[in-house]
């Protein structure tokens, strides 16, 4: 019956445990390395400092763990991606602004007149009725010479291109 049962020291001097300490000690250096890689990659996607990838390596490569742990704490909350469409998104939002003329006063886009002043963002051209900017010379749509709808009935008004004596560049006047 003595034989039946096994002592702490038989335990500790089997094959079982060693093979138990063996696996147990490849498993966590296995999962210590996914750790770095996966720190690497997530960091990676996270800034573009090279300071601070490298910093967050070292840190759960010496820290294993703990240095996880801190690295999850003090990591960056959006990853490049997110912060690139949040910019992106904040420039289009910026760009759909137009800014009168008139009063210097930012509105949308797809208004043709300034809440704020009432002037016409947008003047029709008189050949094809498409609205373009005031600054054009020739309509983009029609490729017909810019000619600005009157503000009375009986005006017509037509910009045409002069060359300044003084400066020798191109500018435009009302005839």
């Amino acid at each position: 019956m003595e034989g039946a049962f096994f002592t702490s020291q038989d335990f500790l001097n089997s094959v079982f445990f060693f093979n138990f300490l063996y696996g147990l000690i490849i498993y966590l250096a296995l999962f210590w390395f996914a750790l770095v890689i996966w720190v690497t990659r997530d960091i990676m996607n996270r800034s573009n400092s090279f300071f601070i990838q490298i910093f967050s390596i070292l840190l759960v490569l010496g820290l294993n763990i703990f240095g996880l742990i801190i690295y999850l704490l003090f990591r960056p909350l959006q990853n490049l991606d997110d912060r690139y469409l949040k910019e992106f998104q904040i420039d289009e939002i910026e760009k759909s602004f137009f800014a009168c003329l008139t009063c210097k006063s930012e509105f949308r886009e797809n208004l043709d007149f300034c809440p704020y002043c009432g002037q016409e963002k947008n003047n029709p051209c008189l050949h094809c009725q498409k609205r373009s900017t005031k600054d054009f010379d020739f309509c983009p749509h029609c490729g017909q010479e810019k000619e600005i709808a009157p503000t009375s009935p009986d005006l017509k008004i037509k910009k045409k291109r002069k060359v300044s004596r003084k400066t020798g560049k191109k500018g435009t006047q009302k005839i």
